[in-house]
């Protein structure tokens, strides 16, 4: 049995079909499931040798890697088993007939929980182990410190969707694609305002405060209907040395023609030669002497400049948005005050608070948490929050309803 001991500078490594492929893991469940994914790698890199093992995570381990007290430690690895049963990883494909095609593999191949020992023991299926060991090219890998403090599984899930493409720092994904990659099922949020408020828009800002990385998007239309995103991303100063020598060679085209480019910062040196590398791929263009004047017109013209500007206008408005939400939710409810009645408002209240106080002290303990994270970047509602969290009444302040229920979600807790 194979127990070699975790570290936060330990790196996460992952195929990038595994990366892209879907799965519906709640934020524990990714949690063990990382843990596990660094215990074989330290224990080996060979594929025979980690199908042949287990790796036993220990709550003390878990504990001290995403910052929880003991009894919460506990408390996770005990219901995090309980949904990686029957966990499974999706890919999508196009089969001979040319039709996509979805295909399911087990995650693993058995997983237990000794209360006692309270520990838990994986051990990966056939079809997972080559996508974690054994790996020499197409594979993304950060450290285990980058995803600790994120408490929304679709922060995860985005942060490593972005940091696949750590080399052009620029993502490029279909509506569909995302919400797959996500694991959003069909019926849910299908709203976009329900995605981007209680999915993409609190993910981008969790990811943006506790990571290595600082992101925005833009939104692609086709008409008024919104069909995809493009995600521009930067290193932090002085998180990632190497993302420094990734980005020359991406900003000189291999090297060749860095000179044409100095009056662009860094960002916008990014975008543009990854405009141009794409414009030279799609000509299957050779020749080095129109590859250069190409990069001058990219220059001169500035290529793909206007929407990363439009992203970053759009970035600059997030905060307000999420600042507003509250306020927005009040609107709402002023707005359905004809539909509902006074007496259903307070029986619905009554239900919500009740349903909390019976979850067990630790599920309340992750759930304030998670909710104190969403609102930490509003300061006089975050200070309200944290007093009446104190004082075991914030749960009943509907004007923070709207947190405690994402939470929950992120949780897999149904109310």
């Amino acid at each position: 049995m194979a127990n070699p001991n975790i570290s936060k500078t330990d790196l996460i490594v992952k195929d990038n079909d595994f990366i892209e492929a879907s799965h519906s893991l709640d934020l524990v469940e990714q949690r063990i499931i990382f843990l596990a994914i660094i215990k074989a790698r330290k224990n080996s890199d060979k594929v025979e040798e980690t199908l042949s093992n287990e790796f036993v995570i220990h709550a003390s381990e878990y504990m001290e890697a995403f910052n929880v007290e003991r009894h919460t430690a506990y408390e996770c690895l005990k219901n995090g088993v309980e949904g990686l049963l029957n966990a499974k990883f999706i890919y999508r494909y196009e089969n001979k007939n040319n039709n996509i095609a979805h295909r399911g593999y087990n995650l693993t191949s058995w997983i237990e929980y000794v209360d006692k020992e309270a520990c838990v023991s994986v051990k990966f299926s056939p079809d997972v182990v080559p996508l974690i060991v054994g790996l020499n090219k197409k594979f993304t890998s950060y450290e285990l410190q980058q995803i600790v403090n994120l408490q929304s599984r679709y922060a995860v899930r985005l942060y490593e969707l972005l940091i696949r493409w750590r080399d052009t720092k620029i993502l490029k994904i279909s509506l569909e694609e995302l919400r797959f990659c996500l694991g959003i099922k069909k019926t849910e949020y299908i709203l976009m305002s329900n995605f981007k408020n209680r999915v993409l828009d609190l993910a981008v800002q969790q990811v943006n405060k506790f990571t290595d990385i600082t992101t925005n998007y833009i939104q692609k239309k086709e008409g008024r209907k919104i069909v995809s995103f493009e995600f521009y991303f930067t290193i932090k100063q002085g998180e990632n040395n190497k993302s420094s020598k990734q980005f020359k060679k991406a900003m000189s085209l291999e090297g060749k023609h860095s000179e044409e480019l100095k009056n662009y910062n860094k960002e916008e040196l990014l975008i543009i030669t990854s405009k141009v590398k794409d414009y030279i791929a799609q000509k299957k263009i050779t020749d080095p002497t129109h590859k250069k004047n190409i990069l001058k017109i990219a220059k001169s013209q500035g290529w793909g400049l206007d929407e990363y500007r439009k992203s970053q206008e759009f970035s600059s408005l997030k905060n307000k948005e999420i600042e507003s939400k509250i306020n927005q939710e009040k609107i709402i409810e002023n707005k359905n005050k004809n539909k509902i009645t006074q007496e259903n408002i307070r029986k619905h209240n009554e239900n919500f608070i009740s349903f909390y106080e019976q979850l067990t002290s630790m599920q309340q303990e992750l759930i304030l948490d998670s909710v104190q994270v969403q609102i930490s970047s509003i300061p006089i509602v975050g200070k309200q929050f944290i007093a009446q969290r104190k004082n075991n009444t914030a749960h009943k302040d509907i004007m923070f309803r709207i947190y405690f229920k994402n939470a929950m979600k992120d949780m897999g807790i149904k109310i």
